[in-house]
């Protein structure tokens, strides 16, 4: 494809002159022309050029306000601009560079000149396509190899989170679901995108530390005994250690230290906050360290309550299912006490996007949740 210059000036024997300077050029170059600033803007607008030359001294828009408008669309910022003019004032060169100019040429223009700067200007021009080309490539590389790093992470941790319910067949999707219902919770009260996505990775890890409980109090088929509930209860400690822990890795491991920060930080940190964490209560009473209030993280109190919804709508061992009503009405009614008001409040806004999940999850059907 030839590269378009476009040509401005009112006086029509200097278009003239100019076209058949170039007559010998068309094979190379689509030389166009326009006789004012407006009439030129409008031909930039329609189709993308690679040069533009402007006279000066023209009636209405000048040349100078012709250049400011062009610098000022970000799409037109590497369009390389020769100004023509025939004044002689010496601080002219100065203003039209200090506004964008690439370069300047005094009336009557020698054929070799004009020749001379377009070809330079051409070739400037190329190299920075080239290079926005190259930068644009490399910049969809990184996206999507970010994308693909994002998806492993999610995996990773999703496949580690269902590690701790290997043993307990009905809890299904649970730690899916608590993911998704946290990150919508969390979207309601108005929390930024990344906070969004790493509550999304971190809520699912909520109940890790049950790895470290026996099986025989995870499966039991009725009520736990006031030490089987003191040994439950040690899953909260249990999951913050496996997740605050620090990863050292052995010296023979060939990591990149900041590769191995981005896994461990700042994920692994708020999910360690909330497997300790979410059993706390608003008022006080809950385990392990009987927080209160905004001494639990508000990670923790939006999981706490994404966590109880989801089990008072799930079957287990040792009870069945509620209804949506009934389930709503228990939150409802545990609100100020053990949960957060104002979370309980966001909950209710979503609780049909939540339901929306909970189906999606259970029939396999999960289309595009991340935008529910």
């Amino acid at each position: 494809m030839r590269p378009v210059i476009l040509f401005v000036d009112d006086e029509p024997n200097v278009r003239k002159g100019i076209s058949r300077m170039l007559w010998d050029q068309t094979e190379r170059w689509d030389c166009r022309f326009a006789e004012d600033a407006e009439s030129a803007y409008t031909q930039m607008s329609v189709e993308p050029i690679d040069v533009l030359v402007t006279d000066h001294n023209m009636p209405g828009t000048t040349g100078m306000e012709l250049i400011r408008r062009v610098r000022s669309k970000a799409e037109w910022e590497s369009i390389p601009i020769i100004v023509l003019t025939g004044c002689n004032d010496r601080n002219l060169k100065r203003q039209a560079l200090e506004i964008g100019a690439t370069d300047l040429l005094n009336k009557p223009v020698e054929p070799e000149d004009l020749m001379a700067r377009l070809q330079s200007v051409l070739r400037l021009k190329a190299l920075q396509d080239y290079l926005a080309q190259q930068n644009s490539h490399l910049e969809n590389l990184v996206r999507e190899r970010t994308v693909q790093l994002e998806r492993s992470h999610l995996e990773l941790v999703l496949r580690l989170s269902k590690a701790a319910e290997i043993h307990d067949a009905d809890t299904g999707n649970h730690t899916l679901r608590v993911g998704y219902s946290s990150r919508l919770i969390a979207k309601a009260l108005g929390f930024d995108q990344s906070f969004m996505d790493l509550i999304l990775l971190a809520a699912p890890l909520h109940d890790i530390g049950k790895l470290g409980i026996p099986d025989a109090i995870l499966k039991k088929n009725g009520p736990l005994t006031g030490h089987e509930r003191h040994v439950m209860q040690q899953h909260c400690q249990i999951g913050h250690d496996i997740l605050a822990s620090p990863c050292l890795l052995p010296d023979c491991v060939n990591a990149d230290p900041e590769m191995v920060s981005s896994l461990s930080s700042p994920c692994l940190s708020l999910a360690s906050a909330i497997a300790l964490q979410h059993h706390e209560k608003w008022d006080g009473s809950g385990y392990p360290n009987k927080l209160s209030g905004d001494e639990i993280s508000v990670a923790a109190r939006i999981v706490a309550v994404s966590d109880v919804y989801d089990a008072l709508r799930s079957q287990r061992p040792y009870k069945l299912p509620l209804n949506e009503a009934a389930a709503i009405s228990a939150l409802v009614s545990a609100s100020g006490t053990h949960f957060d008001p104002m979370i309980v409040e966001a909950f209710l806004e979503v609780r049909s996007k939540v339901e929306r999940v909970t189906r999606e999850l259970d029939t396999g059907r999960s289309g595009d949740l991340l935008a529910a």
